[in-house]
């Protein structure tokens, strides 16, 4: 097992009882083996998605990876051997924001100017029970979008 939902008592540091928002279910998680888990799979894994599409990883102008550790966002970038200039990583400044970290690398890269329309971006997320899934868009800019008749 390397991710697990694990239902008991636990205490803090001061031996004070914690509770989850779950009550006494927390998520457990064997680090050796998720990092493992990535790995094995996730490069491989990101190498078939962009072979579908007959790309290479040269061929992707930004990365958008799940931010649930700077060192599997180190191997994935490495795994594919493109440099880290094509991702953000924002996991030391706000931490594992879980599914929520893609979209936001995704903010801040919009807003830093590193992620314009146009740009092939690549998306790669894994999570709880180790699924994990990618996808390619075009970045598009507010010129692309049309307001409604009547609107705008």
């Amino acid at each position: 097992r390397s991710a697990w939902a694990e239902r008991g008592t636990r205490l803090d540091a001061s031996g004070q009882r914690k509770t989850s928002a779950f009550g006494d279910n927390f998520m457990t998680m064997n680090g050796r083996e998720v990092w493992n888990f990535v790995a094995e799979n996730i490069p491989g894994f990101a190498l078939d998605v962009l072979a579908k599409e007959g790309l290479t990883p040269d061929d992707v102008d930004f990365y958008a990876l799940h931010q649930a550790n700077i060192n599997l966002v180190n191997l994935v970038m490495g795994s594919l051997e493109q440099p880290m200039s094509k991702t953000v990583t924002n996991i030391d400044r706000i931490g594992n924001t879980a599914g929520a970290s893609v979209p936001l690398v995704l903010r801040e890269a919009t807003d830093s100017g590193q992620l314009k329309p146009g740009d092939l971006v690549f998306l790669l997320a894994f999570g709880g029970g180790l699924n994990y899934g990618a996808t390619l868009v075009r970045w598009c800019g507010p010129d692309d979008f049309v307001p409604l008749a009547g609107q705008g």
